[in-house]
């Protein structure tokens, strides 16, 4: 394994997992000018269709960003909506956000939505590179609290087999990597009270 340690300008923010919501942060700061790097551990994006229905607010978001041609090009937009326990439905909805602009529920694959934004991505910054750093793992981070900054130890896998750790400092670090967040589970002061609620869900009729 080799050891390096990213330059001595500190990041804003480090982002961890480039799925939609880690994406869309990339592209916020962006707007804003901020210094970031977004990595993931995966080393391709979504396959799958996962997450993949927007309501009105997540839309108008889209929109204020000139980013909905791609996802309404791409996207269904159901009549209706009905959810089912076994084989009694339990609710049925014809509504959705009527005061919005966009009064309906929008259905992309998470794999369209990765590419869309990580697209947008590229076209902000004026280059064919890959923003997302993938292969790249959330091994372990810190508070260094003389410096203000926190401190995270990533590794990737390169091009010729190699395991490479990196020492990277952020003012801030943002966990975007699921259910099973390397960041919420870096540390063990935290407590996440509440209930869990399992189902199995399916999307039919689209």
């Amino acid at each position: 394994m080799t050891q390096t340690q990213s330059d001595n300008n500190v990041l804003d923010v480090l982002v961890v997992g480039a799925g939609p919501v880690g994406l869309l942060l990339a592209n916020e700061l962006q707007l804003y000018g901020c210094k970031f790097r977004i990595i993931d551990k995966n080393d391709v994006g979504s396959i799958h269709s996962k997450a993949m229905g927007f309501v009105a607010r997540t839309l108008e978001t889209f929109d204020n960003r000139n980013l909905m041609e791609p996802f309404l090009a791409r996207g269904s937009i159901p009549k209706r909506a009905a959810m089912y326990n076994g084989t009694k439905k339990i609710a049925e909805f014809t509504a959705f956000g009527a005061d919005s602009p966009f009064p309906y529920i929008l259905f992309v694959s998470q794999k369209y939505t990765e590419q869309f934004l990580e697209e947008s991505l590229r076209k902000a910054s004026g280059s064919d590179v890959t923003i997302v750093e993938r292969s790249t793992t959330l091994v372990k981070y810190t508070e260094d609290e003389l410096e203000d900054v926190i401190v995270a130890t990533v590794t990737r896998m390169t091009a010729d087999g190699d395991l490479e750790e990196e020492i990277v400092k952020a003012k801030y670090i943002v966990g975007c990597d699921g259910v099973h967040s390397a960041v919420r589970k870096g540390r063990s002061d935290w407590t996440f009270e509440g209930m869990v609620l399992l189902r199995s869900l399916h999307v039919r009729q689209l």
